[in-house]
């Protein structure tokens, strides 16, 4: 078990999708909206991703479903690792998603 966070398994993929998909979500639409500013869209982006880090940490100490079933072994309980996996994938895909719609349409707005 590992003191400081998730052990490496499928749940891990999981947060990194949702990790990535908030990071999007919050970083292109910035920099799109004045895309000669990189610094405190980056910022931004990095900040959310360390409360959510933060927040994941706490739910591994904190609720048993972190704890007993999703930070183990990965051959004990795959279903729920599998679910958090593909929860995982959908929340990255829309967050995305979105923020490439959102992106391109602020993109279209600037004067390069």
């Amino acid at each position: 078990v590992n003191a400081a966070d998730l052990d490496v398994n499928i749940t891990h993929f999981a947060f990194f999708f949702m990790i990535f998909g908030e990071f999007n979500i919050i970083f292109f639409p910035a920099y799109y909206k004045n895309a000669k500013r990189i610094g405190v869209p980056f910022a931004l982006g990095s900040v959310a991703v360390f409360v959510f880090i933060g927040v994941e940490i706490v739910l591994c100490h904190a609720l048993p479903l972190f704890k007993n079933k999703l930070d183990t072994p990965d051959p004990q309980f795959l279903a729920a690792k599998l679910v958090t996996l593909a929860l995982g994938v959908v929340i990255w895909f829309t967050l995305t998603f979105a923020a490439y719609r959102r992106s391109a349409a602020l993109f279209e707005e600037q004067d390069i």
